[in-house]
């Protein structure tokens, strides 16, 4: 599409430089992404979170649980709800199976990930995760009296559009997490791909609320953190259609509807797994069995002690609160006597994969339960610390740097760096474009409503439960797109007030 005000012979060579500059940052993305498989792909085969175990057991029975092996007996399948389901189902497609190693106790043989076949499938959804942030940026830069034709109108928006999906294919922490079989690069890429459905369709009919409904169940599916942000979403729908209920393309029955349509379609997504766990459990688990365990992992004496000591810091005994855990059978949680005891010499271990437990996952449920009501019971009696606790919580999800042991010096004040000059650009140009609100347009706000909606709800849940860096993957081609997009709006909105300006003094 080609802007009629510009001369013939320049559109044709913008157009050029244009396109051969979109495919130089293709390339680079693509190149960029591939990098951490070369140097880092034998971290694949760690299992930190029993997803392997989980895909190759639902790939072997059919069944969605831990493959319990004897030498003596047929294994055994053992039901989990530990886990969402939709990660290990996608790992479940990317096995193999050892026929050789058939016999009448294991039909299939020996069931083993290809981990040459996870490396590809993370680098695929991690390009495409960048290539659609590049489409988000440029809705988001488009004019809102035209943004179909924006992006191809002029030039400047779409090369800093091709910016954000840089940021985002260099950012540091999904580039590590595309080496761990862990759900943060689908989570990240289903986050955009639904923030993308957003932009595209301002007045979405019946058809593709149910595929952006469908896109949030999917989410939900993968990581249940995702549900607060459906909230999000969701009263961004209302209160966009009760702003402009008195417009005839989004009258008030009709906007309704078009709410009451996504939350049909997310409900029907999430119906399979909720249906499965009545009828596996007897409870209607939404979720998962895995929250009381990440909520007291939050919420417990050992950790609280630590804040009341050592404030901030992320150097905390951790095998002290994995020892208790796992010696839990028989005593009562929900009293700090038990996590307290200095006369308990802690063991030295690592930290477990949770499906290691004796008696998982028959006793799931129950402790499930149990961390729950230990994890309230420490907030109950200690609320001062819990509020303490929530902000430094917060701190740990968007620190800069990460912790000391967790990588040497220079990485961390590289990485610290990064994200130090990101936070800022990002806030400072926020602040900048709320305060000239008026001058950019409601077009630049809806697009902008999941990438705020989402850092705020990621930002709740974890103030509450568990928090690390990693768990703000899911957030950061938010943060690089509002970084990147209000930077291009408050340079317009100057180039706008100079141009004034200036024809106000020639006209003079």
């Amino acid at each position: 599409m080609i802007n009629s005000s510009t001369p013939n012979l320049e559109n044709p060579i913008r157009l050029r430089r244009l396109n051969a500059f979109a495919m130089v940052c293709i390339l680079a993305i693509c190149l960029i992404r591939l990098l951490p498989f070369v140097t880092c792909f034998s971290d694949l085969a760690d299992d930190h979170d029993a997803y392997i175990a989980l895909a190759e057991g639902w790939s072997e029975s059919g069944i969605f649980g831990r493959i319990q092996r004897a030498e003596t007996s047929r294994p055994e399948v053992i039901p989990t709800a530990f886990r969402p389901p939709l990660y290990p189902w996608l790992l479940s497609w990317l096995t193999r199976h050892d026929f050789a190693e058939a016999s009448a106790e294991m039909p299939f043989g020996s069931t083993k990930l290809s981990l040459a076949a996870v490396a590809m499938f993370h680098w695929i959804i991690g390009v495409a995760t960048c290539l659609m942030s590049v489409s988000i940026a440029a809705h988001c830069m488009s004019s809102p009296e035209n943004p179909t034709a924006a992006v191809y109108r002029s030039a400047p928006p779409s090369l800093a559009a091709y910016l954000v999906g840089l940021l985002c294919a260099v950012d540091p922490i999904l580039l590590r997490q595309s080496t761990l079989v862990m759900t943060e690069t689908l989570a990240t890429f289903l986050a955009v791909a639904i923030w993308l459905w957003w932009c595209k369709y301002p007045r979405a009919n019946g058809a593709e609320m149910i595929g952006g409904g469908l896109l949030v169940g999917l989410a939900i599916l993968c990581r249940p953190t995702f549900a607060v942000w459906a909230i999000g979403l969701f009263l961004c729908l209302i209160l966009s259609n009760w702003k402009h209920r008195r417009n005839t393309r989004c009258d008030s029955v009709g906007g309704l509807r078009r709410a009451a349509l996504f939350v049909v379609a997310i409900a029907l997504t999430m119906a399979p797994w909720i249906v499965r766990n009545a009828v596996v459990f007897g409870q209607p688990i939404w979720a998962t069995t895995h929250g009381g365990y990440t909520l007291l992992l939050a919420n417990n004496p050992v950790l609280f002690q630590h804040y009341e000591k050592e404030g901030p810091s992320r150097i905390w005994d951790e095998a002290i609160f994995h020892e208790r855990w796992a010696e839990r059978a028989g005593h009562d949680l929900s009293q700090p006597a038990y996590w307290l005891d200095t006369n308990r010499q802690p063991i030295a271990l690592s930290e477990p994969t949770e499906l290691e437990s004796p008696d998982f996952p028959r006793g799931e449920l129950v402790d499930d339960e149990v961390a729950s009501k230990a994890a309230w019971a420490t907030i109950a009696r200690q609320p001062n610390i819990f509020l303490k606790a929530a902000f430094i919580r917060v701190g740990w999800l968007w620190a800069p740097a990460p912790a000391s042991m967790q990588s040497r010096p220079l990485i961390r004040v590289i990485i610290g760096s990064w994200y130090t000059i990101i936070y800022a650009l990002a806030l400072a140009a926020f602040l900048i474009c709320v305060w000239n609100r008026a001058k950019i347009g409601r077009f630049f706000w809806w697009n902008l409503a999941p990438a705020i909606s989402l850092i705020v709800s990621l930002t709740a849940v974890h103030s509450v439960y568990w928090s690390n860096m990693r768990m703000r993957s899911v957030a950061m081609p938010a943060v690089y797109a509002i970084a990147v997009c209000c930077i291009w709006w408050v340079l317009k909105i100057n180039v706008r007030v100079n141009s004034s300006g200036r024809g106000q003094t020639s006209h003079e």
